[in-house]
């Protein structure tokens, strides 16, 4: 179910990287359980559902694949040190360890792995549905045990929700209930509801990219928290 809307993949890729930094900003800034600071991680949650959906389309549209999940690789690897960095700042916390959490490009990356491998399996194995039934589920497994392993940021439901996006892209009434279903069952508190929020924002989603900034939005992700982090250091 194809909705016509007035937002595009820029006004999209754009709400989501503002609401990214509301939240990012709060988590080292604000007063932890003040107004202030809830308010601003109930606008964080808008940007992952965004950012999930976005990168499907991207899947969809991509003219090689293989490029795709690369990039995506090296921007996880390279910014992983900025958000170790930024969780130091946020924990304020010397003896750190960088495997409490990793950053969410690991998980935009298994959720993009896991839907590749899960597409190829569909395609080869359709004419053997018990088999590829299994397969499926397996493929499903590893990519979200794999982040749960991992600690990826947002973990099985980072994974869960991008899988969703990819399974439900043509029907959006499905996929927002398949989202507020994955938000009940695998979402971190109930500020986690408020995902909904930016599921609704794909709703309007015109099916255009708007203007092409893919290089700028590699950088934003991991330049955004080394300003952050580094802001802290000197008001902090």
């Amino acid at each position: 179910m194809a909705i016509s809307g007035k937002l595009n993949g820029f006004t999209l890729k754009l709400i989501a990287c503002i609401t990214m930094i509301i939240d990012h900003f709060a988590v080292l800034f604000l007063d932890f359980g003040s107004k202030t600071y809830m308010f601003s991680r109930i606008i964080g949650r808008i940007s992952f559902p965004l950012f999930a959906f976005l990168l499907i389309e991207g899947f969809f549209h991509s003219s090689n694949l293989k490029k795709y999940i690369i990039r995506l690789a090296i921007l996880a690897i390279i910014s992983e040190p900025f958000f170790d960095y930024f969780l130091i700042r946020a924990q304020l916390k010397e003896n750190f360890s960088v495997w409490y959490s990793q950053n969410v490009v690991f998980t935009l990356l298994l959720g993009l792995v896991t839907v590749c491998v899960y597409d190829i399996i569909v395609r080869r194995f359709h004419t053997q549905p018990v088999l590829c039934n299994l397969y499926c589920v397996l493929i499903l497994l590893c990519g979200t045990m794999t982040s749960f392993f991992l600690r990826t940021d947002y973990s099985v439901y980072g994974v869960l929700l991008i899988f969703i996006m990819y399974l439900f892209h043509k029907n959006r009434l499905w996929m927002m209930m398949a989202c507020a279903a994955n938000i009940l069952l695998f979402g971190t508190g109930m500020i986690q509801l408020f995902a909904m929020t930016g599921v609704f924002l794909i709703w309007f989603y015109n099916g255009e990219e708007g203007k092409k900034i893919q290089r700028v939005f590699y950088l934003f992700y991991p330049l955004h928290i080394v300003i952050l982090g580094t802001l802290h250091m000197l008001i902090k």
